[in-house]
């Protein structure tokens, strides 16, 4: 039987019907039990779904909760002053990072500057000195963008890590031509051989930077490195006269490290004193070749 308000299943020993407190009308104060009824109601049949009555406890006041403590925001102000005060050391650092660059750093990029080092063990304690120009022979030469000049061991080298020559290696003179040299290039390249005691590689006349050159050309390998290098003995017409250098380079840059020497003679102009002829009484005997590359940063 069933509960004729809520349909609650009632049986008739319930005075009341137990979700909805309506008068069962089926009570007879009576306990009916049928255990041998298959229709015996058990706990484990499922009720009816019933809406339940919700309990809604008493909201405290928003400002009577106790919850736990909340930081509070940083006020506006400190913020500001952290900021300002990054922001200082920040500028400091980096202006001073700026000043000991130029002062004491690195590749001066080409801007012609002496850099002093005369310890070989140590090759990156330099000291920077300016000085755009060159003296040889009475000769005042400017050093040109993509060139550097350094002193190694005292010695003067000018050019950048993929070509270089030194200032001892340079000679001025005027016993001769370029073109007498050309045109017996193949006998002073066997002079040369011999000096040094090695075969040369090549005898080129070739043009570079709108200048020709004669470039007797010798190669090795750097131990170091496993490195071919070039090794050249060079020629070419300065006023009249004959500029010799001794160039070291990588022979991937060639054509740029000559078109940079091209300037370099081009830019030779008299100083105050006169012309002094080159220190090399025989052209043959004073060829000095290093079996070590430098750095030239």
């Amino acid at each position: 039987m069933n509960c004729k308000k809520c349909g609650y299943i009632l049986t008739n020993d319930k005075k009341f019907c137990p979700s909805c407190g309506e008068p069962n009308e089926f009570y007879n104060g009576e306990v009916i039990t049928n255990t041998n009824s298959v229709d015996t109601i058990t706990t484990s049949q499922p009720a009816p779904t019933v809406q339940q009555k919700t309990v809604i406890s008493p909201i405290t006041p928003m400002n009577e909760q106790i919850a736990s403590p909340i930081p509070s925001a940083p006020k506006k102000k400190n913020i500001g002053l952290i900021i300002l005060i990054i922001s200082l050391v920040l500028i400091i650092v980096g202006l001073g990072t700026f000043i000991i660059i130029k002062v004491f750093g690195g590749n001066n990029g080409g801007t012609g500057e002496v850099i002093n080092n005369d310890n070989n063990d140590q090759p990156s304690q330099k000291e920077v000195v300016k000085a755009d120009t060159v003296s040889i022979s009475g000769y005042k030469f400017t050093v040109p963008t993509g060139f550097t000049k350094i002193s190694n061991n005292n010695i003067n080298y000018i050019g950048n890590n993929d070509f270089y020559f030194s200032e001892k290696s340079i000679t001025i003179t005027n016993k001769y031509t370029y073109e007498e040299l050309v045109k017996n290039k193949y006998e002073l390249a066997s002079q040369y051989a011999n000096a040094i005691g090695e075969t040369y590689g090549a005898v080129l006349v070739d043009t570079y930077g709108g200048k020709e050159f004669l470039i007797i050309s010798f190669n090795y390998t750097d131990s170091s490195t496993n490195i071919i290098y070039n090794y050249d003995i060079a020629f070419t017409d300065f006023n009249g006269k004959v500029f010799k250098v001794e160039t070291d380079y990588i022979p991937n840059y060639m054509s740029k490290g000559y078109s940079l020497l091209a300037k370099f003679v081009d830019s030779g102009s008299t100083s105050s004193s006169s012309f002094v002829e080159g220190d090399e009484p025989d052209i043959y005997n004073d060829i000095i070749k290093s079996t070590e590359r430098i750095s030239m940063e």
